[in-house]
Order: C-alpha cells, then sequence, then structure tokens
C-alpha cells in the first residue's frame, strides 16, 4: 500500500490505520497522529518533526534514517520496531511501549513522568530502553572534519 508522501501542518490521521504503509520519504511534519495505526510502516527516511503521535501504534515499523525531532511518542506502541541512524529526540512517558525495539539513533529523548521531565542521552537513553525491553545504541552526531589553523609544512 503506497500513500502520498506529504502529510502535514493541519493534517490529521488521528485514529487512521496506516497498517503496513510505503511511507518512504514522506513528510509527516506537524502532522496529527494520535492513535493512529502504522505497524509495520515503511518509514525510510521519512520525517516527523513537530509530529503528535501519542497514543499511535508502530508495532514492527522500520524507521532507517528517519527524522523524529520533537515529536510526541507518549503512549505510544513501538513493540519490535527497527531504526537505523534516526535522529531519535522523542517525548516518551512511562507508558511508551518499546519491548524488541532495536537499532541505532542520535539523542536525546525526553521523559516525561507525571508534571516533570529529563532528557536522557547516551548511556542513560540506552539503558533506560533495555529496562523496557529494547535494545538502542545512541551513535554521535555525524561531524566535518576540523580545519587546521596550522600553515603547510613546507619541503627544505
Amino acid at each position: 500500500m503506497t500513500f502520498g508522501t506529504h502529510i502535514n501542518r493541519q493534517s490529521t490521521a488521528s485514529r487512521v490505520s496506516l497498517t503496513g504503509g510505503d511511507l518512504i520519504r514522506a513528510n509527516l511534519d506537524e502532522a496529527v497522529l494520535r492513535s493512529a495505526r502504522l505497524d509495520g510502516a515503511d518509514l525510510v527516511r521519512a520525517s516527523l518533526c513537530d509530529t503528535d503521535a501519542s497514543g499511535a501504534s508502530f508495532r514492527g515499523a522500520r524507521f532507517l534514517g528517519a527524522s523524529l525531532v520533537d515529536t510526541d511518542m507518549r503512549g505510544a506502541d513501538l513493540t519490535d520496531a527497527v531504526l537505523d541512524e534516526n535522529y531519535f529526540e522523542i517525548i516518551v512517558d512511562d507508558s511508551t511501549a518499546m519491548h524488541g525495539l532495536t537499532g541505532t539513533v542520535f539523542g536525546p529523548i525526553t521523559v516525561f513522568s507525571g508534571e516533570s521531565s529529563r532528557e536522557l542521552t547516551d548511556s542513560e537513553l540506552e539503558t533506560w530502553v533495555a529496562e523496557r525491553g529494547g535494545q538502542v545504541q545512541v551513535i554521535p552526531p555525524y561531524r566535518t572534519p576540523q580545519q587546521s589553523n596550522d600553515p603547510e609544512p613546507t619541503a627544505d
């Protein structure tokens, strides 16, 4: 099943089923996906920035090279989802399911507990996911090589 690649701003897909959807390079920025079903969806290089995906189900979804920045995933189900080099700056809570979640991410995530929140990076993020049955590796962001201010060596 293939869907359009641009759902954003005032787009609302609450409670819609995009199960097994081909959402490669989809722009879901600022979309409202509350309680939507995206189980098994292919979200390769998709963008979900400032997206409300609270309560959504992403069971077995593939997020490969995707951008999830300021994405609200409180109460979402990421069971058995696969991640690969994703910007994974999501907002979660204790009800966000992560059992079987695997892959590599650039963090951080923000965890809400009641009225308080905290940001988790690096090993803290890995441990938090592991405590919920997942296994992710936080990778450092890509950096461009530093240019040297040293003068070029000269031949004598």
